[in-house]
């Protein structure tokens, strides 16, 4: 069972970032009511649902069997409590017990998170039980439930039910507790944040680390040791100061220990405080330590210093036969004696320790990446299981379709036969009919963007047999948005080239350069705009095409040798490629935010693409943009008619001349009739509309 110290510092652990981000490191679940959840609840923390028939729903049950903290609280589960003689109540309500008890680890307060079975079947109890058949490790209920730990925590409480893992990768662990609310243990980090200061209600700061820092206006209230951390480092002289200053601070507030990673120095001083002050031993507060922060580690100059330590304490306290100093419960007893001579076997003993608690620890993390991967093991077998039913799904659902899709391209042949000799009555119904066909067809395409396709002959050549349908909306998106996102980068790209290779360079090596990157920018379009319409972007034939043909133009002006005919092509070409980009970036920016506003009205498919040209959806609000396509356009048939007449001059001999010309006067044709047809549609559909009404 776990206290909320106990889940607070479970909460709070980290190595190199906060162990929230591992998968299989906390399970939190909140037995309480949806009310109760939705108002707030502790960070990271699931709600049990309830079955219609009342039952527990186990949440993923085949992972849980691999987390190594699996915890679950209601509102305020009932505790036994302990008796007020066995330690001092503070107001968190832990009790501390400085007595030296055999077998104990820690103070009273170090096993408080032990709960009573008997207190009552609440429901954190009744589901803990129904979990342990699916865990490995025992599930822990959380004494005193909610109410409990947020009084204890507050800043721990959430209204966010779902934790991206880049969310996780940026929570800020807070110190662990190592005294109830008075003495945390900590980082350089957490030090120098003044929320978790004023969380924590830090009124002190003991900063052992060579870095130095004022994080507090007044005199007194933070002590810095300087010391850095190495086997020959010397912290042994400062434990008194230490102490001391710790003991004194601990009547004004809360203190906290910290060093540069919380690890080593911050950890040293801490044990060297809970020897002096807490009449631990070393072994005791080094278990006590390692429960608090599982990754604490002094190094071994450090564990030597900590048996001198425990060597000087005990052989003063045998000397003076009083009890021992600092915050220990009268009648206590004196400290047992200490053998002369001890210091060396006890400092060898210790290192030993040191050393086997590094391999215990060790040993424990290669147990729990054991559990881990025995999960990977199953939840992959569970996986392929899954893909091959998902497969078997796919394609008896692309079978039914295809059958479907034949009936319907059957039905409508039949129905435009019988629409000749239909009366009127048929003939609506027959409209109808066709309508509901059309609307079907329009269906079984969405539902297509979802199942694998066979790749057209061009994905087929460049790729081969490989599925390149997305599965998810989400993936879609993304890989439309970036596409989208590569077209405006490259633009800019070549507007900036184009631009220096007509004003600043005249190398045939740059304009090669230049050349390549329009052959590779209009190869990567058609690989990807192939891409997005299998996964159901309705980008129009030409627009596509057009693409191919400015492939082939690339090609051949790459192959261009330098000479007479090339210099005599060469300005008017980056002069238009300059003016190409300039279009395609006012298209870009001006579409991209036309169609966001089409989309959010629901008038136009979330996969619908910016096209270097002009489609039926632009008319409204993108007319303005028809003068320069106009323009570009007739800049095409301009480029062809001068290459054409290059091919009569006397030193005319390359090929490319003429290879060039056509693939520009091809490019005109296609890009100023598709145009011109798409405004005759628009016109004619809204002269159509303005007559019905």
């Amino acid at each position: 069972m776990a206290g909320p110290r106990h889940l607070y510092n479970i909460i709070n652990q980290y190595r190199w970032r906060s162990r929230l981000t591992e998968p299989n490191y906390l399970c939190l679940l909140d037995a309480r009511s949806q009310r109760e959840f939705n108002d707030s609840h502790i960070i990271t923390a699931q709600r049990i649902e309830l079955s219609p028939a009342g039952e527990y729903l186990i949440p993923n049950p085949e992972e849980l069997g691999y987390v190594r903290f699996c915890v679950v609280y209601d509102h305020d589960t009932d505790y036994q409590e302990k008796e007020k003689e066995t330690g001092i109540w503070n107001e968190k309500g832990f009790a501390v017990d400085v007595r030296e008890a055999d077998g104990d680890t820690g103070p009273a307060w170090a096993n408080s998170s032990l709960v009573s079975l008997d207190a009552g079947e609440g429901d954190a109890l009744l589901h803990a039980r129904n979990l342990e058949q699916f865990t490995r490790h025992p599930v822990l209920l959380l004494k005193g439930g909610y109410k409990h730990f947020s009084a204890c925590y507050h800043f721990l409480k959430s209204k966010k039910t779902l934790w991206m893992p880049q969310e996780l990768d940026t929570f800020q662990p807070y110190p662990v507790e190592i005294l109830p609310a008075k003495l945390y243990m900590g980082n350089f980090k957490q030090a120098s944040d003044k929320q978790i200061q004023k969380d924590l209600k830090i009124k002190a700061l003991v900063n052992v680390s060579e870095q130095p820092v004022t994080l507090f206006a007044e005199e007194g209230k933070s002590l810095h040791v300087s010391v850095p951390d190495s086997l020959e480092a010397d912290l042994f002289s400062s434990f008194p100061t230490i102490s001391h200053f710790i003991d004194a601070q601990l009547d004004v507030g809360a203190v906290l220990v910290f060093s540069s990673l919380g690890i080593s120095r911050s950890s040293t001083a801490t044990m060297a405080y809970l020897m002096h002050s807490c009449r631990f031993s070393l072994q005791r507060a080094w278990k006590y330590l390692l429960k608090c922060k599982m990754n604490m580690r002094p190094n071994r100059g450090f564990v030597e210093q900590l048996s001198a330590w425990e060597n000087q304490i005990y052989g003063e306290r045998q000397k003076e036969g009083s009890p021992a100093q600092g915050r220990v419960r009268k009648g206590a007893g004196p400290a047992p004696p200490v053998a002369a001579g001890r210091a060396g076997p006890v400092a060898a003993a210790i290192a030993a320790m040191a050393w086997g608690a590094s391999l215990a620890e060790c040993l424990r993390e290669w147990e729990e990446l054991q559990d881990g991967y025995q999960g990977i093991q199953d939840n992959h077998k569970l996986y392929k299981q899954k893909l091959e039913e998902l497969t078997k799904l796919q394609d008896g659902i692309s079978s039914s379709i295809t059958r479907q899709k034949k009936r319907l391209k059957e039905l409508s042949l039949s129905l435009k036969k019988c629409k000749g000799q239909a009366t009127p009555e048929q003939e609506a119904s027959i409209q109808e009919t066709q309508s509901l066909i059309k609307e079907r067809q329009n269906v079984f395409f969405e539902m297509e963007a979802y199942l694998p396709k066979k790749n057209g002959l061009y994905l087929s050549l460049v790729l081969g047999n490989v599925n390149v349908t997305l599965l998810s909306k989400q993936a879609k998106f993304a890989y439309k948005d970036e596409y989208e996102k590569f077209k405006l980068y490259l633009t800019i790209i070549l507007l900036i080239v184009s631009f220096s290779c007509r004003f600043l360079l005249n190398s045939r090596v740059t304009d090669a350069v230049f050349n390549f990157l329009l052959v590779w920018y209009y190869c990567t379009l058609t690989i990807r705009e192939s891409i997005l319409i299998n996964n159901g972007s309705k980008i129009k034939g030409w627009w596509v095409f057009h693409h191919y043909i400015s492939t082939f133009l690339s090609g051949v002006m790459l192959t261009w040798p330098d000479g007479l005919m090339y210099q005599m092509f060469r300005n008017q070409f980056l002069s238009f490629s300059m003016y190409q980009s300039f279009v395609q970036f006012l298209q870009y920016y001006y579409q991209s935010g036309c169609l966001y506003r089409l989309r959010a009205l629901g008038e136009r498919h979330n996969m619908d693409l910016t096209v270097e040209g002009f489609q039926s959806w632009m008319w409204r609000g993108l007319t303005f943009l028809l003068p320069f396509l106009f323009f570009g356009q007739f800049w095409q048939l301009y480029n062809a008619i001068t290459l054409f007449r290059m091919i009569q001059h006397p030193e005319c001999k390359e090929w490319q001349v003429l290879m060039c010309g056509i693939p520009f006067f091809i490019l005109f044709l296609g890009n100023f009739f598709t145009t011109l047809r798409v405004m005759h549609q628009k016109i004619q559909n809204k002269n159509k509309d303005t007559k019905e009404n």
